[in-house]
C-alpha cells in the first residue's frame, strides 16, 4: 500500500510536505490499520470501517504520556473522521464479557492466562513529574474485586 497516497484523505498531513520527524515514524502501525479498514479497491472509503485499539489498562505505554498513548493521540488528532480510531481496554471489554454468563470460560481463561480482570486501573496523579507514569514493573495480580493479591 503506499501509505502517502491515502493518508491524505484520512489524514490532515500534507504529503508534499517535507516533515521532520516523519509523522509515521511513531505512529506507521496506527495509519496502517485505518487505512487498511477504509482503502477499498485502491480508493478510501470512510463509511467502510475503522481501526480498534484492545490495550491493556496496566501497560504503561497506554498511560497519558506513553508512547502508544502519544502515537494514538498524534493519529487521532490528525484525523479527518476521528471516528476511523477508537480505543478500548481489555478491563472493559472484560466487564461486558462477565455479565454473559455463556462467557465466563473466556473471561476466567484471560485472567488465568494474562491477569486480565474487569478491574479499572487508578492511576497515580503524577510521578516523575508526568501524569499517569509509575516506575515499570510487573503487574500484580489482582482478585475479581481488583485487589491486589500477593502470591
Amino acid at each position: 500500500m503506499q501509505y502517502w497516497q491515502h493518508a491524505p484523505a484520512v489524514l490532515d498531513w500534507n504529503p508534499d510536505t517535507d516533515h521532520s520527524p516523519c509523522p509515521l515514524a511513531s505512529t506507521y502501525q496506527l495509519v496502517r490499520n485505518v487505512l487498511a479498514a477504509t482503502v477499498r479497491q485502491d480508493r478510501v472509503e470512510t463509511a467502510s470501517g475503522h481501526a480498534l485499539i484492545i490495550y491493556d489498562e496496566r501497560n504503561p505505554a497506554f498511560w497519558p504520556g506513553g508512547d502508544a498513548r502519544s502515537a494514538y493521540d498524534a493519529v487521532y488528532e490528525a484525523l479527518r473522521h476521528p471516528g476511523l480510531l477508537r480505543k478500548v481496554s481489555w478491563q472493559r471489554v472484560i466487564g461486558q464479557l462477565s455479565a454473559a454468563a455463556d462467557l465466563r470460560w473466556l473471561v476466567d481463561g484471560l485472567e488465568a492466562k494474562y491477569g486480565l480482570t474487569n478491574s479499572a486501573t487508578v492511576l497515580p496523579e503524577t510521578v516523575g513529574g508526568v501524569p499517569g507514569h509509575q516506575p515499570a514493573g510487573p503487574a500484580k495480580p489482582r482478585d475479581r474485586g481488583g485487589r491486589s493479591r500477593d502470591r
